[in-house]
């Protein structure tokens, strides 16, 4: 993969530096000089346009073909990540006490990690967190609660720590189902925060990248096409059209560049979120202490008692 996209980064420098020696042969046979009167022209407007269009049918097609040719590359990121989670997710055997693992244990864990994080940023104790919020409101003064002693907090690290338990007691974390399917840089978060993420960090990295990588192209290409006069000959028609023709090209051939590199950047992004799954699954087969539940007769007891309850509290009445 590396290696494809130096011989790219090479082929783009060795066309770039032909294109720049074109415009040497042609300035040095017609003299040229920058026109900003041009500029606003109707003639000027249709050479923004054809060059906009030029540079992003050219970015967004080669993207296209550069997601799907990388993905067919064996050696490719997304190819190896796809293979090693089909070989991942066929040792799952019963997906359902899987699904009890990641609501049960992987999610529980990280949102534990959640709060571990903001307690020490906090500079607060761990052992707070386990207090309800009326014990955790007397902490205005050192306490003994149960068998353990707290020292004092400030109001403002009360109120810190309750907002921290709100938060965290009401984070969402993605549906089981995603680390069962492929379909769907390094950062200091846990399993369920990077998952959470994935959509909008492709849609910020596309954004992002398509945005400069098309202005890049756009303003090289606008530089050479828009703002030449050619004082030798009447309209100056046949260096105009020169240097239309090679800004064009310019245009075209740094775009279908920087769009096959925004294709591959997304394979390898997907590739990235394919080899947490992975984590995931390995995660749960490395856990020996999990023991799955009956959920249905989980929730037959729960009713049961929550029908006990009514009946005494009727008999009270």
């Amino acid at each position: 993969m590396k290696e494809v996209l130096e011989n790219k980064k090479i082929l783009l420098g060795a066309m770039t530096m032909v294109l720049v020696l074109a415009i040497i042969v042609v300035s040095s046979f017609w003299p040229f000089v920058l026109d900003p009167s041009k500029i606003g022209t109707a003639e000027f407007i249709t050479d923004q346009i054809i060059i906009t269009a030029i540079t992003i049918l050219a970015t967004i097609s080669m993207m296209y073909v550069s997601q799907a040719s990388n993905a067919k590359n064996p050696k490719s990121e997304i190819a190896r990540a796809k293979v090693e989670f089909s070989i991942s997710i066929a040792k799952i055997k019963e997906r359902s006490v899987f699904s009890q693992w990641v609501k049960k244990v992987l999610q529980r864990d990280d949102r534990q990690d959640i709060a571990e994080k903001g307690m020490l940023k906090l500079g607060i104790d761990f052992s707070v967190w386990y207090l309800d919020e009326k014990e955790i409101r007397s902490l205005t003064v050192a306490q003994k609660i149960g068998d353990k002693f707290y020292k004092p907090l400030k109001k403002s690290e009360i109120e810190g720590v309750l907002k921290l338990k709100k938060r965290v007691n009401a984070k969402k974390f993605v549906s089981p189902n995603y680390y069962m399917s492929t379909k769907s840089f390094m950062q200091k978060k846990n399993l369920s925060q990077i998952a959470a993420g994935e959509n909008a960090k492709k849609i910020l990295t596309v954004v992002f990248e398509l945005t400069f990588k098309i202005l890049l192209s756009l303003i090289g290409a606008m530089i050479f096409a828009s703002l030449v006069r050619d004082l030798t000959q009447k309209g100056g028609s046949t260096a105009e059209a020169w240097m239309r023709f090679l800004s064009r090209m310019f245009a075209y051939i740094t775009s279908s560049f920087l769009g096959y590199m925004i294709g591959c950047k997304i394979n390898d992004l997907d590739a990235f979120y394919i080899t947490k799954r992975i984590e995931a699954h390995t995660l749960y087969l490395e856990d020996k202490t999990f023991k799955p539940v009956d959920e249905a007769k989980e929730a037959f007891i729960k009713r049961v008692q929550e029908e006990q309850v009514m009946i005494e509290m009727k008999k009270e009445d």
